[in-house]
């Protein structure tokens, strides 16, 4: 029995130690596309597009919006969304945080400090189109370096066909 105790005694203290929470930053990311990157005037591909915020999470209360797009955490470029969400879950609670943003054509860096994950029940869903009533059109506005402004707005309801069309 005493041989076995040097090789439990390290399990017993690992499985007593609580598992750290994972950081969170309470956001919904987007790719940034070709046409996002020339019009805001990134280099190559870089950044990732916040599509939504939840409210009172760690990202709006850094002032994070939606559009914005994250360039870099803590000074380290980000790419993809899971490039970002990978340096956020590096960090802990409590962790403070800094993101450079551009925010049309400027620049920005907003900081914060990074809170628990909510357990799966107690986070608010991210709308989705499509989500109650009525159509959910997508629309955007770019202002770009020159000063001109780019406009879209896509509707997300299928075509009307002839066929839909007869009573």
């Amino acid at each position: 029995m005493r041989a076995l105790l040097p090789l439990l005694l390290p399990a017993f203290l690992l499985a007593a130690e609580p598992t750290p929470q994972p950081a969170w930053l309470g956001v919904q990311l987007d790719e940034v596309d070709e046409a996002l990157t020339y019009h805001l005037g990134l280099k190559e591909d870089l950044g990732v597009m916040v599509g939504h915020v939840v409210p009172n999470a760690p990202g709006a209360a850094m002032g994070l919006h939606a559009f914005d797009v994250i360039v870099a955490v803590n000074g380290k470029p980000v790419y993809t969304p899971r490039a970002l969400q990978n340096e956020v879950r590096s960090h802990k609670v409590g962790d403070p945080i800094t993101l450079t943003v551009r925010r049309g054509a400027s620049s920005t860096d907003l900081k914060g400090t990074l809170a628990a994950r909510p357990p799966e029940a107690e986070r608010p869903a991210f709308p989705h189109p499509g989500d109650g009533p009525g159509p959910r059109p997508r629309s955007g506005r770019l202002t770009q370096p020159d000063g001109s402004v780019m406009e879209w707005s896509v509707s997300e309801d299928p075509p009307v066909t002839s066929d839909d069309a007869k009573p």
